[in-house]
């Protein structure tokens, strides 16, 4: 029987268009790594570890937004809490890299700060949406973190392509010598420079995994909290004075 509340509603054996969204994008992450290890056969060797890493990430989301106490269905108002956070994460993230990959660099970026600050940022909008509408600061660190994780799946999904794309461009090279790879690459004693790469590439999709889930609950749980404070602020002076 499909249980309905203000939340939303729950039905068994029904897969919403959110999660479904999250769902497809994960799908075309693991279609991205699969197709990076194919075309590019000198990297398969050292990229293989770390691609079956960011396929088990994958995974892993899915099922957590398919089932669980923290399932995606069982949001409140999923699409506006954590889809659309994840979202601005995603088209933001991937844009930057892009200028840069482009060899465009954008006067407020400073690199890793810029980076953790649009964690922070993304997961504490999300965490205030949802503590608005819940009034439970916990439900906000939830948020949060599902935000984070779907911007990162995003992230994957629109770098992936770009970086396959620019490959052996000057702009890409120009790119990894500023991000720190190329000097990493000297240092690792890896063979193929494309194999490193990838390496890189699906190792930072798993770190950046990690990342959303401990940004998230942190920066989510505080955005929550700011929201359920001044929700209650407005509703006590909205009361009349006795």
């Amino acid at each position: 029987m499909a249980v309905a509340h203000r939340r939303g509603s729950v039905v068994p054996g029904r897969v919403s268009w959110v999660t479904g969204a999250v769902l497809a994008v994960l799908v075309a992450n693991v279609a991205l790594v699969v197709a990076g290890l194919v075309v590019v056969p000198e990297g398969r060797r050292p990229a293989l570890l770390a691609g079956l890493a960011a396929i088990t990430v994958q995974d892993v989301v899915a099922v957590a937004a398919l089932a669980g106490p923290v399932a995606l269905g069982r949001r409140p108002r999923p699409a506006l809490t954590c889809l659309l956070p994840g979202a601005l994460f995603a088209i933001g993230y991937v844009s930057v890299l892009g200028l840069d990959l482009a060899g465009v660099k954008l006067s407020f970026d400073r690199g890793a700060v810029t980076v953790y600050a649009w964690f922070a940022g993304a997961a504490g909008l999300a965490g205030a949406l949802t503590g608005w509408l819940t009034r439970r600061p916990a439900q906000g660190a939830v948020g949060g973190c599902w935000a984070l994780i779907i911007g990162t799946a995003g992230w994957s999904a629109g770098f992936l392509p770009l970086a396959y794309a620019m490959r052996g461009t000057a702009g890409w090279y120009r790119f990894w010598v500023g991000d720190g790879a190329v000097a990493d690459y000297h240092r690792s004693g890896v063979g193929s420079f494309s194999g490193f790469l990838l390496q890189d590439m699906y190792g930072a999709t798993v770190a950046h995994q990690m990342l959303s889930v401990a940004i998230g609950l942190a920066a989510g749980l505080a955005g929550g909290a700011v929201a359920c404070g001044v929700r209650a602020l407005t509703r006590s002076s909205a009361q009349p004075a006795p």
